[in-house]
């Protein structure tokens, strides 16, 4: 049956899901065996219902990162981009017509791509050190790629070094992006010592409620 364009959105939601299962019925054939998979304990769960109708698509690498419950809703989204690669880099903003200087803003010495912006820079790949040094993590700094899979195997940590890393890693990308902006699109002018301990003081504030953070903020309480 067509949906009547005048009915509720949930009346059209489900008509719509109907037409899906009798698809999914000419695809896999039996529906009654289908309904099944939609039951437990012989009544009928929505919940079943919902995920069996949702697309199987492979998961991304950079989940764990992006939902981990200790970055600040306000970094999640901006790290969400990141991780798509989707922030508004001059290379981006070329292909949609719009004109801006393609220098990078912050050391003025290759064109602003994602993959230089991080971490190619070597303001941006010294932040990102610099704070991981702070964190007692000696890693060598390598590619976007590189350093959104060492972060995402350390989000799998319910540990504070692990939470605290995670949480450092979400608020630095925002940072270095709101930075850029700043510099490109207003008068303003990169101070490292001030984004390293805006970074600092968050973390502290932050772990003044969680137990698992105080052990080591306590040791973090200088920052060079």
């Amino acid at each position: 049956m067509d949906t009547p364009k005048n009915a509720a959105w949930v009346v059209r939601k489900i008509i719509g899901s109907r037409k899906k299962v009798i698809q999914l019925q000419n695809i896999q054939g039996d529906l009654h065996k289908m309904l099944g998979q939609m039951q437990l304990h012989g009544k009928f769960q929505i919940k079943k219902a919902y995920c069996l109708l949702l697309p199987q698509l492979p998961r991304v690498p950079w989940k764990t990162i992006v939902l981990h419950k200790q970055i600040h809703p306000r970094f999640k989204f901006n790290l969400w981009l990141a991780a798509q690669k989707r922030l508004s880099t001059f290379d981006r903003l070329q292909k949609i017509g719009i004109q801006v200087p393609m220098e990078c803003v912050f050391c003025d010495r290759g064109v602003e791509t994602f993959d230089y912006l991080f971490f190619a820079c070597s303001i941006n790949r010294g932040l990102w050190g610099k704070l991981l040094q702070w964190l007692g993590h000696y890693e060598t700094i390598g590619t976007w790629k590189e350093e959104i899979h060492w972060i995402c195997n350390m989000a799998h940590g319910t540990n504070g070094a692990a939470s605290i890393t995670c949480s450092v890693f979400g608020m630095m990308v925002y940072c270095i992006w709101q930075e850029r902006n700043s510099i490109r699109f207003q008068p303003g002018q990169y101070n490292a010592t001030r984004v390293y301990r805006g970074i600092s003081l968050h973390m502290h504030i932050k772990g003044r409620h969680k137990a698992k953070w105080q052990p080591i903020l306590s040791t973090l309480n200088c920052f060079a």
